[in-house]
């Protein structure tokens, strides 16, 4: 017993110790995240299933070059002198966006007649897409391929009546 404290004490004050460092560490840790924001986890996005995602892309209408009318005169463009009105312009029938599921991955096209765009794709995981493996068109046909360390999807797009048509292989 040297310094009239027994093992014991020195045991039960060592470990009192460590038990205040460890709720002040704590503490500590839980102030500072409130001070950084609640925002942390108070406001984090909704996570979306498959039918919500789906739904929302092809509930967004397709990217259009902006139509040429003076505003609020409707049957008017930019080039129609005052009181003239132009005829409408044809601008032929609406893309048709579709999102397409695939063992690798989700792809969205669109086609215009027979000519199809592939607008985004998204990799499963433990997939990627090499840039030169894709084939964006406009075209009659479209085609990427989803990669992984054990199989390759290759899917090729093409438009059946002006709608997406997909087909895809494993490799």
């Amino acid at each position: 017993m040297r310094n009239g404290l027994s093992n014991r004490t020195r045991f039960a004050l060592g470990a009192a110790g460590w038990a205040a460092a460890a709720t002040a560490a704590t503490a500590v840790g839980i102030a500072a995240v409130g001070a950084i924001g609640a925002g942390i986890v108070d406001d984090a996005p909704a996570v979306l299933d498959q039918q919500a995602i789906t739904s929302r892309l092809t509930s967004q209408p397709a990217n259009q070059p902006a139509p040429s009318a003076a505003p609020g005169v409707p049957g008017t463009s930019a080039e129609s002198a005052p009181g003239e009105v132009s005829e409408p312009v044809d601008t032929g029938p609406p893309p048709q966006r579709k999102v397409i599921g695939t063992p690798g991955g989700s792809l969205s096209v669109e086609c215009v007649g027979d000519q199809a765009r592939l607008v985004s794709w998204t990799p499963d995981q433990g997939f990627h897409v090499d840039a030169d493996d894709v084939e964006r068109g406009p075209a009659r046909e479209v085609s990427l391929e989803f990669e992984s360390e054990d199989v390759d999807i290759e899917v090729d797009v093409v438009c059946e009546g002006g709608v997406p048509a997909a087909y895809f292989e494993e490799d």
